[in-house]
């Protein structure tokens, strides 16, 4: 079974703490096939059945077989330290709450990502969440109440952008929805910076990790968009 975890340049690879109990107990070690009633999401941002999605592919760990990982998992960037280290509970029998063991982030290692330049970041980038927290984001100033309820960021290799941020204001009169569009050109610095100025004269300054950008928004929140 192969586990591991993606986090922008980073690969971390799972730990399983006591998966093998039950076997270790008879002296052979037992291949426990796992199904997602039987993980308890301790820490994770995504699901966890994204750790255990390849199974089924050749090979064995035990034996120094395992086939390479075709798929990640990346917990996020912000609010890292509430995520970090990310623990899942294994149940052997859900419905009795029987404990096996968990899985944790113990180690970081350089991973693959694509090329840090104008061509290897292109693409569209949905946003996800809002200073840590899911969409809808909503925040109050001065009386007002804004909702951030979708966005986009599309970096060309030409080095443009579009972004899109749909917002609802409440307020005294009521609400009103709007999708303001932004448009100008970015730069990039490494190992991971990228810099955005609009067409208007606004910087916005953010990274980019692997599929994964993010940016420092009004309000001081981090916007994190994922391609």
């Amino acid at each position: 079974m192969v586990w591991r975890a993606l986090h922008g340049r980073w690969l971390m690879w799972v730990v399983v703490v006591g998966l093998l109990l039950l076997g270790a107990r008879r002296g052979v070690a037992e291949r426990i096939r796992l199904e997602a009633e039987m993980l308890i999401n301790l820490s994770g941002q995504r699901p966890a059945t994204e750790l255990i999605d390849e199974q089924d592919l050749g090979g064995d760990p035990r034996e120094g077989s395992a086939a390479s990982p075709e798929t990640s998992y990346s917990n996020g960037w912000v609010n890292q330290k509430l995520y970090y280290p990310l623990s899942v509970a294994i149940v052997r029998r859900p419905g009795r709450l029987v404990y096996v063991g968990a899985v944790a982030i113990t180690a970081l290692l350089p991973a693959c990502r694509s090329p840090f330049t104008p061509g290897g970041v292109a693409g569209t980038y949905t946003l996800i969440t809002v200073d840590g927290s899911p969409l809808p984001f909503t925040a109050t100033n001065g009386g007002v109440t804004i909702t951030v309820a979708a966005g986009s960021v599309r970096l060309m290799a030409a080095q443009t952008y579009t972004m899109t941020t749909t917002l609802t204001l409440s307020g005294e009169t009521g609400p009103t929805t709007f999708t303001p569009a932004e448009t100008g050109t970015f730069a990039l610095a490494e190992p991971s910076t990228i810099r955005l100025q609009s067409e208007g004269g606004l910087t916005t300054i953010g990274s980019v990790d692997g599929n994964r950008l993010t940016l420092s928004g009004e309000g001081g929140f981090a916007y994190l968009y994922e391609r």
